[in-house]
């Protein structure tokens, strides 16, 4: 039953009106802060906002940053909050906004990281989740 609870707790849809950054940011809130990008405009960003969480955690810094999806009427959106210790959160934040007669539906899926792993710039997935891992 405790692991039932557990879940409850971590995980939360149909809530309004909730800002994945200001979620990640309020997690994190003496982290660095590495960005939030969104994938279909910003190239670059993606490895930047990567490289960025990984001098902050060389450096024994926490760090923040949020990527989101290119998807319509909704968001698909991966936040990471690395502490400076290894281990950390996952974000994993959908919506889906007025589709069909279900009006709007929000999802907060929040995962503890023993480790928040770099899985490395070559992974194919950089501007889907900056290529880490939650371990």
């Amino acid at each position: 039953m405790r692991t039932a609870l557990a879940l409850v707790l971590v995980t939360a849809c149909d809530l309004a009106d909730q800002d994945p950054v200001a979620l990640v940011a309020a997690r994190g809130p003496d982290t660095v802060d590495c960005g939030a990008i969104e994938s279909w405009d910003e190239a670059g960003a993606a490895g930047w906002a990567r490289v960025c969480a990984l001098v902050a955690r060389s450096q024994g810094r926490g760090f923040r940053a949020v990527i989101s999806q290119a998807v319509a009427d909704g968001a698909d959106v991966i936040g990471w909050v690395g502490g400076p210790d290894g281990g950390g959160w996952r974000l994993h934040y959908t919506a889906v906004f007025g589709m069909y007669l279900g009006g709007d539906s929000e999802c907060v899926d929040w995962q503890a990281c023993g480790a928040v792993r770099d899985r490395g710039p070559a992974c194919g997935t950089l501007e889907q989740d900056l290529c880490l891992a939650c371990e």
